[in-house]
């Protein structure tokens, strides 16, 4: 009996030893991928800020000549306020003498669609890419346009390319 209470003992504590380390490892993983280094912003990225609660005017027809907006005269003739109710809801403020305004807008559809940014780069010739995605989802029972708004810091000037990832 004595003898199987110390084998009982000795199971018991190659469990425990195994269990402790075990733990011991996981803890030692968590801790390596911790340290490792966060991915290095690309030298050419702009930052930018999405602009949230603006619609596209009903005055406007067709497509958008130019995609870069540099003032509120030239944005209120296209864009309007869509505030909701909310925390959320009131518009993203644009402060023209600071920043400019990146706009792609799509045709009215009666698909459901959202337009996402992927980046916005500084090119070698010195132009601003901004690389958009186009989502579309289930058809609605309205017809409806799309406009994403992107705003830019002035610091980060240049001629405005936009493209589609496909």
């Amino acid at each position: 009996m004595i003898r199987n209470r110390k084998n009982g003992l000795l199971l018991l504590g190659a469990l425990f030893f195994t269990a402790a380390s075990v733990n011991a490892q996981t803890g030692k993983e968590v801790k390596i991928a911790a340290e490792q280094p966060a991915q290095k912003k690309k030298l050419n990225e702009i930052p930018f800020t999405v602009a949230e609660a603006y619609f596209v005017n009903n005055t406007v027809k067709g497509k958008i000549s130019n995609s870069k907006i540099e003032t509120q005269a030239q944005f209120e003739k296209i864009f309007g306020a869509a505030a909701v109710m909310g925390k959320d809801g009131q518009p993203t403020k644009i402060d023209f003498s600071k920043q400019y305004v990146i706009v792609v807008v799509k045709p009215d559809t009666q698909l459901d669609t959202i337009l996402v940014p992927v980046s916005l780069q500084k090119s070698g010739d010195g132009k601003i890419v901004f690389t958009y995605q186009t989502k579309m989802g289930k058809k609605q029972s309205q017809v409806s346009g799309s406009a994403l708004l992107i705003l830019v810091d002035k610091a980060n000037n240049g001629n405005i390319v936009v493209n589609e990832a496909k």
